[in-house]
């Protein structure tokens, strides 16, 4: 992989180099050890996650996928997203988003009444789509930087930022709760399934673009995604160069 060749100390590179060349794969290389100090543990995290993606959450999400039909399963990704309306409001005011503040409560509001608790979008119907906003993000907006690059057990990518955010998030979420200890970590278990059946496409469609170089394309389609996300969209591009080197 390209990742295992550029995390070589810079020593090495600049020694094997020579001229422009020598100097480009030692910054490379600096760069690469910059955005991901962990890498050697973040490559195995990954091969772990992958090893538990393939033998137990993608074989049950496909049966899951099978025999819901889509009204149920879209019903069940709409309650679901619901419930993440609370965080969503909250990060939006934090980072002084008022209008889209309103539109969560707005949203929140109308689907878990009309919407019979969540299960039918009827404020996306409307024009009012859900837009996502978590404690990272508002972590981003107040000046924190993204941290060293992690891959967590189970949860996937993610950085030091991200994952102080997803800790903060986890209590604003109303199903943390719900009295009920079977019910509720029952609603995990389905939250999780329906979560990985819905990636599906997307997960087949990364392999095979990816091929051997899936750990740093997960990597940097993460990076690019969680700027996106902090700049609403408008975040500089940049190009994923990695894949095309070797």
């Amino acid at each position: 992989m390209i990742l295992s060749t550029a995390c070589a100390s810079t020593g090495p590179a600049v020694e094997t180099g020579s001229g422009e060349n020598g100097s480009a794969e030692a910054a490379s290389s600096f760069d690469i050890q910059k955005q991901d100090p962990l890498e050697k543990v973040n490559k195995g995290v990954y091969s772990f996650n992958t090893a538990i993606d393939n033998s137990v959450l993608k074989p049950v999400a496909e049966g899951y996928e099978q025999v819901t039909a889509g009204p149920v399963s879209r019903g069940v990704t709409n309650f679901f997203q619901n419930l993440n309306e609370p965080r969503v409001m909250l990060n939006s005011f934090l980072q002084g988003k008022l209008d889209r503040g309103m539109t969560s409560f707005a949203r929140f509001t109308i689907n878990s009444t009309l919407g019979l608790g969540g299960l039918i979008d009827w404020a996306g119907k409307s024009g009012a789509p859900f837009v996502d906003e978590d404690f990272g993000q508002t972590l981003a907006v107040w000046g924190m930087g993204d941290g060293a690059y992690i891959m967590l057990p189970v949860l996937g990518p993610s950085n030091v930022r991200d994952t102080l955010g997803t800790i903060v998030d986890f209590f604003s979420y109303p199903l943390f709760y719900y009295p009920d200890a079977a019910v509720r970590n029952g609603l995990y278990v389905v939250r999780v399934i329906d979560t990985r059946a819905n990636a599906l496409g997307t997960t087949d469609v990364l392999s095979e673009a990816a091929g051997d170089k899936e750990y740093e394309f997960v990597r940097e389609a993460y990076k690019q995604r969680r700027k996106s996300q902090v700049y609403n969209g408008d975040a500089p591009l940049e190009n994923l160069e990695f894949i095309e080197d070797n």
